[in-house]
């Protein structure tokens, strides 16, 4: 009898270490991440012609403090950030309509300022873009920065 309690005592002690990396708590504090010094890398290069889409979201998440990741392709980079253990990956919601578009008062939760923000093709089946999210406009909608495009006011 004193075995089971004490093992069961153990399984749960050994449960609760584990917790953490799956919490759903974004571990970009940890590494010093700064949001507002990414989204200023933002701003002044969006339009410099340099890289693709996940080259600039790596460059602007280092400008913010995450300085040992760095791709070029969406799909490697979403799975550089979570196997670092950088964050958490959401699904957002979407609004209806000819356009569907991102509502941040939707997905309070799960999406704020400096996070990158990754789309998935369901039709190819991969990621094909990446933006960095500079919160939202007068409507509530999500704005980004993004390569050679900034989507602010959209």
């Amino acid at each position: 009898m004193a075995k089971r309690i004490l093992s069961a005592f153990l399984a749960i002690i050994l449960s609760f270490s584990i917790i953490p990396a799956f919490s759903g708590q974004a571990q970009a504090a940890k590494v010093g991440y700064d949001y507002q010094q990414a989204l200023a890398y933002a701003k002044k290069h969006w339009n410099d012609g340099k890289g693709l889409c996940a080259e600039f979201v790596s460059d602007c998440l280092k400008a913010g403090g995450i300085t040992d990741v760095y791709e070029r392709e969406c799909e490697n980079l979403y799975n550089q950030l979570l196997a670092q253990n950088w964050g958490t990956a959401y699904k957002l919601k979407l609004t209806g309509g000819t356009r569907d578009r991102i509502l941040m008062a939707d997905n309070a939760s799960k999406v704020q300022k400096g996070d990158p923000v990754f789309f998935y093709c369901n039709s190819c089946h991969e990621f094909t873009h990446v933006v960095l999210c500079n919160g939202a406009d007068a409507n509530g909608y999500m704005v980004d920065y993004a390569h050679n495009n900034p989507h602010n006011g959209r």
